[in-house]
């Protein structure tokens, strides 16, 4: 009974903060298709479409299994080797993944469609590296029932992502324009650059000082408990998100980033229908 309680008590608190994150985080898609092109927003679109399944891919199923064997261990070191192992595993991919787009950024930008602004690629692929090295640190919040510090964190890097792209959009003076346009999609993800780099600095204080070690025999359990969640993670996520791909790839080029912008912002009506469904994920799957 006591640990039903306690599951309450999270999803109420994961719910309610996934409700007003995702609420604000959907405040940017009216004010995006004020200001912007339907191409330009098609953009976003596009990114945010393959940024899930870099994040799957690169994070390995590791929440799920830093919860399966923080769950066994025997006591408190135990626990932190499994943190250390799992954060250095996918500290581990997120570097080599940024150091690979580094090196082949004009190659990426090609099979993107983004040789235009080559900018975009090493923003997002830093995005990409935060958001996955931040992955194991929130899944220890939630492993500790620490959704308070969890929920904290989420929010106020929504609410840096949300208040930083009003004003860059807005507000930036001319002489700091990093585009020609003032409406360049780079500066949305400029913003989550920022939000994504803020939440590693306010999660380092819930890391106890462990820094990120891996023990190669521990590792190999974990993975052989986490890659089938990464396979499905990966069928769940191209269900989710393939469907921008088609768009962009099978309409006329002329036509298919407008197209993609407009599908995009329609999707997004559905946000408040997956709000009930992470808020009890968030607090199930430590249990």
């Amino acid at each position: 009974m006591k640990a039903l309680g306690k599951l309450a008590g999270q999803t109420a608190i994961y719910g309610i903060s996934s409700v007003v994150a995702r609420l604000l985080n959907y405040l940017l898609v009216p004010y995006y298709t004020r200001i912007m092109p339907q191409a330009e927003y098609g953009v976003i679109t596009d990114i945010y479409a393959l940024i899930p399944f870099l994040l799957i891919v690169l994070t390995m199923g590791m929440e799920s299994g830093y919860f399966r064997f923080a769950a066994k261990a025997a006591n408190d070191d135990e626990k932190r080797k499994v943190f250390a192992t799992t954060w250095g595993a996918v500290g581990l991919a997120a570097t080599i993944f940024f150091v690979a787009v580094m090196l082949f950024r004009p190659q990426v930008a090609e099979l993107t469609g983004y040789t235009d602004t080559p900018s975009y690629i090493w923003i997002v692929g830093l995005i990409v590296f935060f958001d996955v090295v931040n992955a194991i640190p929130f899944a220890r919040l939630r492993e500790q029932g620490r959704a308070m510090k969890y929920v904290v964190v989420r929010l106020l890097s929504v609410v840096i992502n949300l208040v930083l792209c009003v004003w860059l959009y807005n507000w930036l003076p001319e002489s700091w324009s990093v585009y020609e346009s003032s409406v360049d999609a780079g500066y949305a993800f400029i913003a989550n650059l920022v939000a994504s780099a803020v939440t590693f600095v306010m999660l380092l204080p819930s890391c106890d000082g462990i820094m990120p070690r891996i023990d190669k025999k521990l590792l190999r359990k974990i993975l052989l408990y986490s890659l089938p969640l990464l396979i499905s993670g990966i069928a769940g996520t191209a269900n989710e998100y393939i469907d921008r791909q088609m768009i962009k790839y099978l309409m006329p080029a002329g036509e298919a980033m407008a197209a993609l912008g407009v599908y995009g912002a329609v999707g997004k009506i559905g946000v408040v229908m997956l709000m009930f469904t992470q808020m009890y994920r968030l607090a199930a799957e430590p249990f």
